[in-house]
C-alpha cells in the first residue's frame, strides 16, 4: 500500500504541529511548576517567620519576672526619659565647658594686653625729643648777678623733661 505523497507531507505537517503543542504545554507545565516551588518557598517564610515570633511570646509570657505589656511600656518610656536627660546634661556640660573657654581666653587676652601696657611703660621713649636730649626747653631766669646757679629737671606732660636754671642770690 501506498500513500500518496500529499497525504505524506499533510501528516508529516501535522505531527510537526503536535510536536511543537507537547513541548509548549511541557514548557508551560515547568514554568507552573516553578512558580508553584516560590509560592512555596514564600509561604514557608512566612510560616517560619510566626513560629519565631510565636516562641518569642511563649518564652516573654512565660517568664516570671515579665509584669506584662503595660509595664514594659512604661520601663520604655523611662528609658528615654533617661536618654533625654542624659543628653539635656551632656550639652548643659557642654555649654559651661564653652564658656570656661571663652572666659580664660578673655583673660588670657587681657593679661596679654597688660604686659604689653606694662612693657611700653617701662621702655625708654624711642623719638628724641621725648629723650630728654639734645636741646632742652629749660628757662633761664636773668637780672640779677649771683654767682651760683643751680639746675632743676623735671617731667612734665607727656613724658617731655625739662630743665629749670635758678641763680641764687
Amino acid at each position: 500500500m501506498e500513500v500518496p505523497q500529499g497525504e505524506l507531507e499533510q501528516l508529516q505537517a501535522a505531527n510537526k504541529s503536535f510536536k511543537k503543542i507537547i513541548d509548549s504545554l511541557e514548557n508551560f507545565k515547568g514554568q507552573y511548576f516553578c512558580e508553584n516551588v516560590e509560592q512555596t518557598s514564600k509561604l514557608l517564610d512566612v510560616w517560619t517567620g510566626i513560629m519565631a515570633q510565636t516562641t518569642l511570646n511563649y518564652n516573654i509570657s512565660s517568664t516570671p519576672e515579665w509584669m506584662g505589656g503595660s509595664s514594659d511600656k512604661d520601663r520604655l518610656r523611662r528609658l528615654i526619659e533617661e536618654e533625654e536627660e542624659r543628653k539635656r546634661q551632656e550639652e548643659e556640660a557642654r555649654v559651661i565647658q564653652l564658656e570656661l573657654e571663652r572666659q580664660r581666653i578673655e583673660r588670657e587676652q587681657i593679661e596679654a594686653e597688660q604686659k604689653r601696657i606694662a612693657l611700653e611703660k617701662a621702655k625708654p621713649p624711642s623719638h628724641p625729643s621725648l629723650a630728654g636730649r639734645g636741646r632742652g626747653r629749660g628757662r633761664i631766669l636773668r637780672g640779677r648777678a649771683s654767682s651760683s646757679t643751680s639746675s632743676r629737671t623735671t617731667t612734665g606732660a607727656r613724658g617731655r623733661t625739662s630743665t629749670l636754671h635758678i641763680r641764687k642770690k
